[in-house]
């Protein structure tokens, strides 16, 4: 799964939608009977609060393609409005949430460039993080241990997973 660069035209495309903030994965090498599922983790002062947007779906013809995408869209002053997309060809299935909250006008996200897919593990997609820290930087490192320091270094964090598992 590789994270494709903001340059890329498809992010114009979803900006001229009406997304804040925009991320998309390319999940080359796809299997067919491949179940992808994506949910978000919220996290305050440290402890999970609960899972946004969860959904699965599974990879019917390997050769047509597939990306992710997450979007954030402004809703009003207090809201936003945040989907969950997998593409597969020109076929889409997709989750999206409103999520209330202090911090929903600003976020700084940050997406992990290269991850390695492996079957049944939970793996870090992106990382948001609330408003007002727009100018720290996130620890980098060992997946699990980034994620730790992240969770417990910030009032509030959402965390974008995923997992694949092979059907046979």
């Amino acid at each position: 799964m590789t994270f494709i660069v903001f340059e890329d035209n498809e992010y114009a495309t979803m900006k001229a939608a009406g997304a804040v903030n925009a991320i998309i994965y390319d999940l080359s090498n796809m299997q067919e009977q491949t179940q992808i599922e994506f949910w978000i983790e919220h996290y305050v002062n440290g402890k999970m609060q609960e899972k946004l947007m969860s959904f699965e779906s599974e990879v019917g013809d390997p050769s047509a393609g597939h990306k992710l995408y997450f979007s954030t869209m402004d809703e009003s002053n207090d809201e936003q409005l945040w989907t969950v997309a997998f593409r597969e060809g020109n076929s889409v299935a997709s989750a999206k949430g409103r999520v209330k909250s202090d911090a929903a006008q600003s976020r700084m996200m940050h997406p992990v460039n290269e991850i390695l897919l492996s079957t049944e593990q939970e793996t870090i997609a992106s990382i948001m993080i609330g408003a007002g820290y727009d100018n720290q930087v996130i620890p980098e490192g060992e997946q699990q241990e980034e994620e730790s320091s992240v969770i417990t270094s910030f009032p509030e964090v959402f965390i974008l997973m995923c997992k694949i598992s092979y059907l046979s």
